[in-house]
């Protein structure tokens, strides 16, 4: 039987490569290319299982990203904030969440293929692109019986057309010189020009996944327009339960699971969403992620399945990741102060 990863990664590499309504900003031919192996890919995931352009994906899990420039030598794009997330395989679709913020420009690309119950062949993929800038005029939320809703993005591209690889191997020259070869996305499909020089290519590394333990993150001041308040993780001999206060929207979530030892990520169902009342302080301080966020958690009615990880980032500073895979790019992304 067909790996439940393999499938996956062979459509998945479709995902982001034509362009929605015409070719990527910069007229990218499609170039047959050989995939070097890609980190935390099962072995039985090799080159024999290509088909026509498709490529396998990671496995699930946690992974730092770094913007490409262009040229035949790619170099990294300094002060850049990346992660990316493939998330375990759901009933009927596989998804992933990939990540940039350079703090003036916030980017999302969200993946999706679907599959019919029975099948291990993908019957539809996009990608899709989601910019917006630190100027508050684009965080236009509407604000009902519903709940808030964030305003469609000026910077929004979907492509689900597939005619080159998603993951292939570069050769990158590093800030300290050094030449080092990376599996990188590319995303050219949905656009390049929003960022300065960017080939349309995403390098990824996986991270180094640490035990999640107990601990206090998120912010401490108070302030009832913050969007994230406290987040407490507790792990009671690998039950786990994570408090998150949102107090914007004046309520409580509970995410509680297992944690899965075996696996980078662990799943979590949250509650407690019909307590909410998700609203734009109008003196709010928020960041891009902040404005997504809500808009997202205010389309939950009921329950919520998310993913978590701790891990230590390039600098070896402890972080933790809460993943909302069907919420499409809901991220909170916490470092230990």
């Amino acid at each position: 039987m067909m790996n439940s990863y393999k499938w996956v990664l062979l459509g998945v590499c479709a995902i982001g490569l034509s362009g929605c309504g015409g070719s990527s900003d910069d007229n990218k031919s499609t170039v047959e290319i050989k995939v070097a192996p890609v980190p935390h890919i099962s072995a039985e995931s090799s080159q024999a299982n290509i088909i026509k352009q498709g490529i396998v994906l990671p496995q699930p899990g946690i992974y730092q990203t770094a913007l490409l420039t262009r040229g035949n030598t790619q170099k990294i794009i300094d002060n850049i904030d990346g992660l990316a997330i493939v998330y375990p395989r759901g009933e009927r679709a596989l998804r992933w969440d990939v990540l940039a913020d350079n703090g003036d420009l916030a980017t999302w690309w969200i993946g999706r293929a679907e599959v019919l119950p029975g099948s291990e062949t993908p019957s539809a993929l996009s990608l899709t692109r989601i910019s917006r800038k630190t100027d508050a005029g684009n965080f236009v939320m509407i604000k009902g019986d519903d709940g808030a809703q964030l305003q469609p993005s000026p910077y929004q591209m979907t492509s689900n057309t597939p005619t080159q690889v998603l993951i292939r191997s570069q050769q990158v020259i590093k800030s300290d010189g050094t030449t080092v070869r990376y599996s990188a996305f590319d995303f050219s499909s949905t656009g390049t020009s929003f960022y300065h020089n960017w080939s349309g290519d995403i390098a990824i590394t996986p991270v180094e996944n640490t035990n999640i333990k107990n601990n206090a993150w998120g912010n401490k001041t108070g302030h009832a327009t913050e969007m994230l308040g406290n987040l407490d993780v507790t792990n009671n001999g690998g039950k786990l339960t994570v408090s998150m206060e949102l107090p914007s929207a004046g309520c409580t979530v509970i995410g509680e699971g297992d944690v899965d030892a075996s696996k980078p990520l662990s799943k979590l169902a949250f509650t407690g969403f019909e307590k909410c009342k998700f609203v734009e302080p109008d003196d709010a301080s928020w960041s891009q992620s902040d404005y997504k966020n809500t808009a997202g958690l205010a389309k939950v009615k009921d329950t919520a399945t998310a993913y978590i990880a701790e891990f230590h980032d390039a600098r070896n500073s402890d972080m933790l990741v809460i993943g909302f895979p069907e919420l499409n790019g809901v991220v909170f992304k916490l470092a230990n102060k």
